[in-house]
C-alpha cells in the first residue's frame, strides 16, 4: 500500500497523531449511591402529589364560582 504521511509506512499504519499541548486536565467523578437518587425521587414525588393536590383545588374553587353565578338567580 502506499500509505504517507503522519509517520506511517507500508509497515506501519499509525491512525492518529497526538496533538495536546501539555498536560490533560484531571477528570474527576463525583456519584452517589442509590439510596440517595431513590430519597430524591420520592421527595419529588410527594411534592408533586401534593402541588396538584393543591392545584385541583384552586382549580375547582375557580370554576365552582364560575358555576355558582351562571346558575344564580338575579333579584
Amino acid at each position: 500500500m502506499h500509505i504517507a504521511g503522519n509517520g506511517s509506512d507500508s509497515d506501519y499504519l499509525r491512525w492518529y497523531e497526538v496533538s495536546t499541548a501539555g498536560i490533560l486536565p484531571q477528570v474527576w467523578v463525583y456519584s452517589w449511591s442509590m439510596w440517595i437518587y431513590r430519597i430524591a425521587m420520592l421527595l419529588w414525588a410527594l411534592w408533586l402529589s401534593f402541588a396538584l393536590l393543591g392545584w385541583l383545588r384552586w382549580g375547582w374553587e375557580c370554576t365552582h364560582r364560575l358555576w355558582k353565578t351562571l346558575w344564580t338567580k338575579k333579584v
